[in-house]
């Protein structure tokens, strides 16, 4: 590959090799090996400029998108191979890459995973969570991955063909009687792990329950395991704003009304027991005291949203 032609792809003060750099991602793009190209430098060169990086999970993501759901058992074996070696080395690298790639790398990771499971990838998740003893690094790019899967499967803003609802409704009923249950503890797990050690980490953490919560067992999160932990982190300066971010996720879950209202009760006993609901606090706490008062707001609609129905 032209790595020279490639670094002009995010070059923007370089009109020229900007061209000639989108010229040959179209010729990658369309030829038959320009995916296995890319494959090959990403999983062989280890400390490689992010414009080259970017440049070949665009030319991968391409051909996941567009080719890849017909092509043959072999050449998909080696998409997912690669996925798996991705996060081993990134786990491993003194050096591992930047949001920007991890981000683009998990889009990819998300449409294998569309369309590979369960049928072609039903040990998806177990491989998954066998990663997370590889360290930090893996376990932020399996919390990226699980949000990205969360909003192409359940994200309610964006418009869905028939076929698609169908399909998101089969994969997450397959996850709920699979692997739900594994992917909770391990969000336990990490809460505990690392919220002493990697507070960004625990809020990642956070942003995924309260985005899963919408469609899983409440009864999973909304227990004396979590609870004991989300008290402990609403006194945690760089955890407690996330934290009621995450609460307030939890009790805005559909639900029966009458279930939701023993839910917000439960939940503003123990507020108001942890002292968290008597909170004066000084000009530092503002974020979080606007984060409370929308927790507060959200109890308080909740009930009488109840008693309305």
């Amino acid at each position: 590959m032209n790595i020279e032609t490639i670094q002009g792809f995010l070059d923007h003060t370089n009109p020229l090799a900007r061209h000639q750099a989108l010229q040959y991602f179209e010729q990658l793009k369309e030829s038959e090996d320009g995916w296995k190209l890319s494959i090959n430098l990403l999983s062989n060169i280890d400390k490689q400029q992010d414009q080259v990086k970017f440049f070949c999970f665009q030319v991968v993501l391409h051909y996941v998108k567009n080719k890849y759901p017909y092509a043959n058992s072999e050449q998909q074996q080696i998409i997912r191979e690669f996925v798996k070696h991705w996060i081993q080395t990134q786990s491993t690298s003194s050096q591992p890459d930047g949001s920007l790639i991890q981000n683009k790398a998990s889009q990819i990771i998300c449409m294998v995973f569309l369309m590979d499971f369960p049928a072609r990838w039903p040990s998806f998740f177990e491989d998954l969570l066998q990663t997370l003893n590889l360290g930090i690094t893996s376990t932020i790019i399996y919390l990226r991955i699980l949000l990205t899967i969360n909003s192409e499967i359940a994200d309610r803003e964006f418009s869905r063909t028939q076929k698609e609802l169908e399909t998101f409704t089969f994969i997450k009923d397959t996850m709920r009687e699979t692997c739900i249950t594994k992917l909770v503890d391990s969000w336990h797990h990490i809460l505990v792990t690392y919220q002493n050690v990697n507070t960004d980490v625990v809020c990642l953490c956070l942003e995924v329950i309260g985005a899963y919560i919408a469609w899983i067992d409440i009864s999973l999160i909304a227990n004396d395991r979590f609870v004991q932990v989300f008290i402990s982190f609403l006194s945690i300066p760089q955890l407690r704003e996330s934290t009621c971010d995450c609460i307030v996720q939890i009790i805005n879950k559909g639900m029966d009304p009458v279930a939701k209202v023993k839910l917000v009760e439960s939940y503003a006993t123990i507020l108001k027991q942890a002292g968290v609901l008597n909170f004066t606090g000084s000009p530092d706490d503002e974020d979080f005291m606007v984060k409370l008062a929308a927790l507060v707001n959200t109890m308080g609609t909740a009930i009488l949203n109840s008693w309305t129905r």
